[in-house]
């Protein structure tokens, strides 16, 4: 007989199939710790990023696609200095899960958007950069117990 740990890893390596498909899936930087392991899923960039963007510059994406056991799930923004969360039920399926960082005239404003079963948008956030460095922006997952 397996192990109430043994079933719950299980449980979750299933829930939370991650398939890569662009961008950077897990990146080091400012996340909390533990925020990117089972059962929670990132979608993470990390890149350099200048103070005082301007509209006219590039947007940036993060993009991957995952499998999601139906439930509800968090969302939480990386990069936002309030870390702004939104929970939601979704059913079971495959989505494409799209951040883009798009720069306007001096800021960084931040999206998100699961393209799956549903269409879930939720919320968006714009932050600033005082000083040129690496920075880590996107989104994670977290099932709702």
């Amino acid at each position: 007989m397996k192990s109430t740990m043994q079933n719950f890893f299980l449980a979750t390596t299933a829930a939370l199939m991650l398939i890569t498909t662009a961008g950077a899936a897990h990146a080091t930087g400012t996340r909390q710790a533990g925020l990117c392991d089972a059962p929670n899923a990132c979608n993470y960039k990390t890149q350099i990023l200048k103070p005082n963007p301007r509209d006219d510059w590039a947007y940036s994406q993060a993009i991957r696609t995952i499998y999601l056991a139906a439930g509800t799930y968090s969302l939480r923004y990386e990069g936002c200095l309030d870390h702004a969360t939104a929970s939601t039920y979704l059913p079971a399926g495959t989505y494409s899960w799209r951040n883009l960082l798009d720069p306007k005239n001096g800021y960084y404003h931040q999206s998100v958007v699961l393209d799956g079963p549903v269409y879930w948008s939720r919320g968006t956030c714009d932050w600033q950069v005082f000083t040129e460095g690496s920075y880590t922006w996107g989104t994670s997952l977290s099932p709702v117990r």
